[in-house]
């Protein structure tokens, strides 16, 4: 039922959607917000809010969602999707180097993941991922070490 390479395929891909935000080509001017430097997203598989949020939906329930576009301060700035411009630490675990199953139902399973990061600083992450009643579509519901990444603390939104 859980295949162990397909889930290291599922989890090393949704690691990096943030990433793949943060980093998408931008174009015109930079735009201050309070001191905070957005600028426009040039990438149409992110030109709008919702394609984003769809992006980060097909590996992260709500939740995570909400919370990672918090973070990485997603806006719609006269109509155009804008993230804050800088670089994110070099720290934040992102491949998986092993997985293992811990628990396996035929609606979740829980997993253990070594993630490595640019630091060659290793971190052991526990996932549960979630199966959709209605197909075969998985989401991460849970996820440990979040008090340390930046990418899933909790947040007050900018211009909520």
């Amino acid at each position: 039922m859980w295949s162990e390479s397909k889930l290291e395929k599922f989890i090393d891909e949704a690691e990096q959607v943030w990433f793949e935000v943060c980093y998408s080509d931008r174009k015109g001017e930079e735009l201050d917000l309070n001191g905070y430097i957005f600028q426009v997203v040039d990438d149409e598989r992110f030109d709008t809010i919702q394609k984003v949020e769809l992006f980060f939906n097909q590996y992260w329930n709500d939740k995570f969602t909400k919370t990672m576009m918090c973070n990485l301060k997603v806006l719609s700035i006269n109509g155009e999707t804008a993230t804050l411009l800088g670089d994110p630490p070099q720290d934040l675990p992102c491949r998986v180097e092993s997985l293992r199953i811990l628990e396996s139902r035929p609606d979740q399973c829980e997993i253990r993941c070594v993630l490595s990061c640019e630091t060659d600083r290793n971190r052991v992450i526990h996932y549960t991922i979630q199966k959709s009643e209605n197909d075969e579509r998985i989401q991460i519901v849970s996820r440990t070490g979040t008090k340390s990444d930046c990418r899933y603390q909790p947040c007050n939104c900018l211009l909520d």
